[in-house]
């Protein structure tokens, strides 16, 4: 028996003052360091928050002994090795359920783990190969049937994987190719930040129900070349890095946040001070590791890769970024 089975039971100057007051909010973002750093490779972390006081790390990128589950606890700033992974993961996002039980994506395999008895179990193999993007919960299955996005050669097929049976099957397939994108799922609707079309500069929004999918909103967020990440706080999606050298910098997107509405589609950029980035050259082509805590109203972050001038580091910081300031 799965682990998962085992755990079921006034006019221009009136204008002008508000714009002035929105810049002047958004310069108040920072980014804050915690003591505790990562001892090893921390340029691909997968993260999972439990909605608690904790946050799981899983490594990611299939890199030679990647293959650890790390735990970042809130409440006492610390990080602590909690167990081996069985294989080595894609950067596809992780997937918990309403069990505890968390998701992680092999090349061709869907693994679950049990964080209480700390061991991975295979649910699933494959015939396609999973590459690296988005995973989602169909929100009508009871955390049964998830869809995985970019599957196959092509990165444009859809795939429904029944988690308790095992099974899987090819369901829609995509109009562009979808690798390493930021996703965030809010009901089972999906707002996705890709990088596989270097020339998009739109979300690009999925309806789980129906597979539609189509591109949102006007063209002004930046190209994501690389691996971005994103998270929703309830009202508004943020985006961080996933850029590249090769595609020139601009000093606007990458020293700061996009803030995207899923309402109205619209966005804005936030200046965020300290970032873990060496000049105003620098970038991050992969994005720090991303999770919001509602109680604090924080982005925790975690790891990533900066990049300037073609010279890559990996990164193993820890910071938060508090978006108290915005609502002020």
């Amino acid at each position: 028996m799965s682990a998962f089975t085992l755990r079921r039971p006034v006019f221009l100057l009136t204008m002008i003052y508000i714009s002035q007051i929105n810049f002047s909010t958004a310069q108040l973002l920072q980014a804050e360091y915690f003591d505790v750093r990562f001892s090893d490779y921390a340029g691909c972390k997968l993260p999972y928050y439990n909605g608690n006081d904790s946050i799981y790390l899983f490594d990611g990128c299939l890199a030679p002994g990647q293959n650890k589950i790390h735990l970042f606890t809130i409440s006492s700033e610390t990080i602590e090795f909690v167990a081996p992974m069985t294989g080595l993961a894609v950067m596809v996002n992780i997937l918990g359920d309403d069990f505890g039980n968390m998701y992680y994506f092999n090349e061709q395999e869907v693994f679950t783990f049990d964080p209480v008895e700390k061991i991975s179990t295979s649910v699933t193999r494959l015939s396609s190969r999973i590459v690296d993007s988005p995973v989602f919960w169909d929100d009508q299955s009871n955390n049964t049937r998830i869809f995985m996005s970019g599957m196959g050669s092509s990165g444009r097929s859809v795939y429904n994987v029944e988690l308790e049976y095992g099974s899987y099957e090819y369901v829609a397939t995509f109009s562009m190719p979808i690798y390493g994108s930021a996703s965030s799922q809010i009901g089972n609707h999906v707002y996705l930040f890709d990088s596989g079309e270097t020339t998009n500069r739109q979300a690009f929004k999925l309806e789980l129900d129906t597979l539609r999918a189509g591109l949102v909103g006007q063209p002004t967020l930046p190209g994501y070349n690389l691996r971005p990440n994103s998270v929703y706080d309830g009202s508004f999606i943020y985006i961080l890095g996933g850029h590249s050298t090769l595609n020139g910098t601009d000093p606007v997107y990458t020293h700061g946040i996009y803030e995207f509405d899923p309402t109205t589609s619209d966005n804005r950029f936030i200046p965020v001070a300290d970032l873990p980035l060496r000049n105003s050259a620098s970038i991050f082509n992969f994005a720090p590791a991303m999770v919001f805590v509602p109680h604090v109203n924080r982005i925790y972050c975690f790891g990533g890769h900066e990049s300037t001038d073609s010279s890559v580091i990996s990164l193993n910081t820890v910071f938060y970024i508090d978006l108290t300031p915005l609502r002020r």
